[in-house]
């Protein structure tokens, strides 16, 4: 897993001094790759020296002796050759985390893939259909290859080839659904918002017809303990991670907790401040669960009041209060997929209510919400995992906002962080393991706007775990007739 990152604070100096730094270790880089040339090619005029004397006729014993103590300085000269080749290589790589640590390198990369957004943009402008067409293209190339590979279709294949067209193929459709012309330069913030609220109005009524719209909030207790205190972002992920993967069944902690559960734990500072930290898991698709599909649409509608009806959101705002958490308690919300655009959206519309302190995304498209600058946000998306890009545009810079983008390959070329317990098949980058790497990789570089954010979050939860509460939400046909917001 390799990563980069972009936003957070980094002033003009700091960047100044970067790229200098960056232009000095690439500047030695290219003097030591030059130097293990010209070591390679004196050892290659050793080596001939040597061919020129056999090839004279005979060598009598002194000429022996000199032409073994050549071959001996030859094959010295190869080594200090793959020393420096080695040692430049290496530099380089330096220098390339430092600029993805800086976010530097997100800038570039951030250009690109605007370009190629704005020209799958221009393409539906002519036809809404042909930017969806363009992206089919490379993913079934993809998943083709991936039959000749192996000789089974994987639809995991088909996410990296395609995945520059996937924001730029979303907004297009958007455009569509929402009955109105694509502007260029898109935003996103509109046109997809507004799509979403379009759909979410029709697949609202459609799924409280065959789950109902009466939502029941119930405290479960497991019978293991699966969120542990939480000291640090990495702690927060593992926790969230145990607590998604838990109530999916692909780990077995023997809790005996469900499906559509979160986690709410109350921390007190010696000072006496309480502080919360809430872990909301993504999607389930159970039939009476709030964390449905059709919930993630009403998340992402440009409506306040319909993305906080969605009743995953409505879950999570009546655990937290019948939790107990006031309204100038501090809090931070941890989320996945689904989970995430809910602390989104709760950080975004219930700031009347929680004193939201930061949130901590993975795998979830957020850049529409209007998060305010009060709140922090460190978001990790995966490149291939398609979800993220579901938001249509990339994620705002902000000195309050930080996006940690992943990219996984095979084979870690000496650079990248190994994902934990990944399948040695291709597999959707969307589990959280992917997104945990990813924030390691770009951890480990020390950049220092995710270590800032890692900083305040370390702070908030610096406090003692006072205790952990868990919160099962169910759907059903009761009293309730209509869904209201929170």
């Amino acid at each position: 897993m390799s990563s980069s990152v972009s936003g957070g604070r980094l002033s003009v100096a700091d960047e100044a001094l970067s790229n200098a730094f960056i232009a000095t270790i690439r500047d030695r880089a290219r003097s030591f790759t030059r130097l293990g040339f010209l070591w390679t090619m004196a050892g290659l005029e050793m080596e001939g020296a040597v061919f020129r004397a056999l090839m004279g006729g005979s060598i009598d014993p002194t000429q022996a002796t000199r032409s073994a103590t050549i071959r001996r300085q030859s094959e010295q000269c190869a080594v200090y050759a793959r020393s420096c080749d080695s040692l430049g290589r290496s530099l380089m790589t330096l220098a390339d985390q430092v600029a993805r640590a800086h976010g530097l390198h997100s800038q570039a990369e951030g250009i690109t893939r605007s370009l190629i957004a704005s020209l799958m943009r221009a393409m539906g402008s002519v036809n809404p259909l042909a930017p969806v067409a363009a992206a089919l293209v490379p993913a079934t190339a993809g998943v083709l290859k991936g039959v000749l590979t192996r000789g089974s279709v994987n639809i995991a294949d088909a996410l990296e080839p395609s995945s520059p067209l996937h924001e730029g193929a979303v907004s297009s459709l958007a455009a569509t659904i929402a009955g109105r012309p694509l502007e260029i330069p898109f935003t996103g913030t509109n046109t997809l918002a507004q799509a979403a609220g379009r759909l979410a109005a029709i697949t609202a009524r459609i799924t409280d017809r065959l789950q109902g719209n009466h939502l029941t909030v119930t405290p479960v207790t497991p019978s293991q303990e699966v969120a542990l205190a939480s000291r640090s972002i990495p702690n927060v992920l593992e926790n969230l991670r145990r607590l998604s993967q838990e109530r999916l069944g692909r780990t077995d902690l023997h809790s005996g907790l469900s499906y559509a559960t979160i986690a709410i734990q109350e921390y007190v500072n010696p000072s006496g401040e309480r502080v919360w930290l809430v872990l909301v898991p993504g999607t389930d698709g159970e039939q009476d669960s709030p964390f449905g599909w059709e919930q993630n649409v009403e998340l992402m509608s440009s409506d306040p009041r319909q993305r906080m009806r969605a009743d995953s959101a409505r879950m999570v705002v009546e655990a937290m209060r019948r939790a107990g958490i006031g309204k100038n308690d501090r809090v931070v919300m941890a989320g996945h997929s689904q989970g995430g655009i809910v602390t989104a959206a709760i950080a975004s519309d219930m700031s009347d209510s929680f004193t939201i302190s930061h949130v901590i995304t993975a795998g979830s498209p957020i850049a529409n919400h209007p998060i305010p600058s009060s709140t922090s946000v460190t978001s990790i998306e995966m490149e291939d995992e398609l979800v993220a890009a579901l938001d249509g545009a990339a994620n705002p810079d902000g000195d309050n906002k930080v996006t940690i983008r992943g990219r996984v390959s095979e084979s870690s070329q000496d650079v990248g962080t190994p994902v934990k317990d990944a399948s040695e098949d291709t597999e959707i980058t969307h589990w959280l393991q992917y997104h945990q790497a990813a924030y390691a990789d770009a951890a480990s570089w020390g950049s220092p706007q995710v270590l800032e954010h890692d900083r305040r979050v370390s702070s908030l939860l610096s406090g003692s775990l006072v205790s952990t509460s868990y919160w099962q939400g169910r759907m059903g046909y009761g009293a309730a007739s209509e869904k209201s917001a929170p």
